[in-house]
């Protein structure tokens, strides 16, 4: 009897070891996981103030040809606010992928091809008031 009762504590014993072990292999699981959905979550985010900022581009352009062809301010009015929201997202963008050194270098190129073409829609705004 006394053999079968410390059969029973050691194998109750190595149950408790082995919940143990699966537990906390079970709890690095869950973190892991966890991590990767912050992770996934957080490029999402990236990826739809990105579309935004494409959409927003394209507003500035369609805003900035409907200027071209008529001169009138409303037109003008959407360039300014499209510009500035332009300017939020850029500044939201760099905030969210600072720790990330090729999303970081890929925005930092946008942003000087973004202040040529702004500079080049000015310059154009700019023609054609002076032909006015």
């Amino acid at each position: 009897m006394y053999n079968s009762l410390r059969n029973v504590v050691i194998l109750f014993a190595g149950s408790i070891v082995l919940l143990g072990m699966l537990s906390f292999s079970a709890y690095h699981e869950v973190r892991e996981s966890l991590e990767y959905a912050k992770s996934v979550e957080r490029m999402h985010i990236i990826q739809h103030e990105a579309e935004q900022l494409g959409a927003t581009l394209k507003e500035l352009e369609n805003s900035h040809k409907g200027y071209v062809l008529t001169q009138e301010m409303q037109y003008l009015n959407l360039i300014f606010a499209s510009k500035e929201q332009i300017g939020r997202l850029l500044f939201s963008l760099q905030k969210k992928v600072q720790e990330n050194d090729s999303q970081l270098q890929r925005l930092e190129s946008f942003k000087r091809g973004f202040r040529k073409h702004i500079t080049f829609l000015n310059n154009s705004i700019r023609s054609v008031r002076d032909w006015e």
